[in-house]
């Protein structure tokens, strides 16, 4: 991921939550992607595809990564800050 784009997604997150911290202080999106494939593939097999959107519930940011994993679609939501894997399972979307 380049610079600009890393740059810009931290800014929004930020602004979107309403966070004072530092733009440093979120996972970028490979970072949290990494952490969702990992924990999915060690259960599932080879993850094929894989779609993420940032979302903000009650004020903190997530990752949402969608995922196929040996036919069937998954979903795994990652905490931006922490990195803690907030849910896992299978999903009704398909990407």
């Amino acid at each position: 991921m380049n610079k600009i784009f890393a740059f810009i997604l931290a800014l929004s997150l930020m602004l979107s939550v309403g966070c004072t911290g530092n733009v440093g202080d979120f996972l970028s999106q490979d970072e949290a992607q990494k952490i969702a494939v990992e924990a999915l593939g060690a259960e599932h097999g080879e993850v094929s595809s894989v779609h993420c959107h940032v979302t903000n519930t009650d004020g903190k940011a997530y990752y949402s990564f969608y995922m196929t994993c040996d036919g069937k679609s998954y979903e795994v939501k990652i905490d931006a800050i922490s990195g803690e894997i907030v849910n896992k399972g299978e999903s009704a979307h398909t990407h």
